[in-house]
């Protein structure tokens, strides 16, 4: 995995205050404290090198802001899914031209569905979650993308989470950061990885650039675990954002 030159982000949209949600809604969501955490992270993301790329807002589509499920970046292909929450699927043109020039680009299509926080990418593995978002035909094309780059393809359960992501991210060098509600014992077959406490799971989903990482606010065990295998850690308040089933891998897609 080389250390990603690009980052492509999309704005907080006006209709994020009425996301559907996982967990039940006790309060209304913040347009305007999304919107700073937002910004925050985005700085974040520049200060560690990246190019921000910035695909047009649409207010109008809820999840917008969440452009990870949009498109895998494989190297120099970027497959383009087909969410697996059927309203997303407008997202996909928004995203598609803000991409850099130069990509191969294959564009997810027939019966297939994806979402791209169910795919984590260590090395030449490939890891799959087959979550209520991914079926068997988004698992086979992207394997058709992944074949031809020499990758390996694992499919893993995604039994509890949204996505595969939600409990475990790539921290580059084989190194992979999960909690117990990750399929720990499949990536530990191909990845060394690095432990996340079940009461910190939330903060196993990091933004890994080189060696730093976006980290959420909150987690000090976290922090600790990374910084004592050699990573610094940059911590980003995404509180509110989280309460629209959001977190750090969902808004951003890395390449380069």
């Amino acid at each position: 995995m080389t250390t990603p030159r690009w980052a492509l982000v999309r704005p907080i949209p006006r209709a994020m205050v009425d996301a559907t949600t996982q967990a039940p809604r006790v309060a209304p969501i913040s347009l305007s404290r999304c919107q700073t955490q937002h910004q925050r992270y985005v700085e974040a993301l520049a200060s560690l090198g990246v190019r921000l790329r910035w695909a047009t807002a649409a207010d109008h589509l809820a999840d917008s802001v969440f452009v990870e499920d949009q498109a895998v970046v494989l190297g120099d292909v970027v497959l383009l899914t087909q969410s697996g929450h059927l309203p997303r699927r407008a997202e996909r043109p928004g995203i598609e031209a803000a991409l850099p020039a130069g990509l191969r680009v294959v564009r997810m299509d027939g019966a297939a569905s994806l979402d791209g926080g169910d795919v984590l990418l260590t090395g030449e593995h490939l890891f799959v979650g087959r979550s209520s978002r991914t079926n068997d035909a988004g698992v086979a094309q992207l394997a058709d993308a992944a074949r031809p780059l020499g990758l390996r393809l694992h499919e893993v359960e995604v039994p509890g989470d949204l996505h595969l992501k939600c409990s475990c991210s790539p921290l580059g060098e084989g190194v992979v950061l999960a909690s117990p509600r990750a399929p720990v014992a499949a990536l530990t077959a191909h990845a060394r990885v690095l432990h996340v406490d079940e009461a910190e799971s939330y903060a196993a989903n990091i933004v890994a650039i080189g060696r730093s990482a976006l980290v959420a606010a909150g987690f000090p065990g976290v922090l600790a675990t990374l910084r004592g295998a050699g990573w610094s850690a940059i911590e980003v308040d995404v509180s509110e954002i989280a309460r629209a089933d959001g977190s750090l891998t969902c808004m951003s897609v890395l390449g380069g």
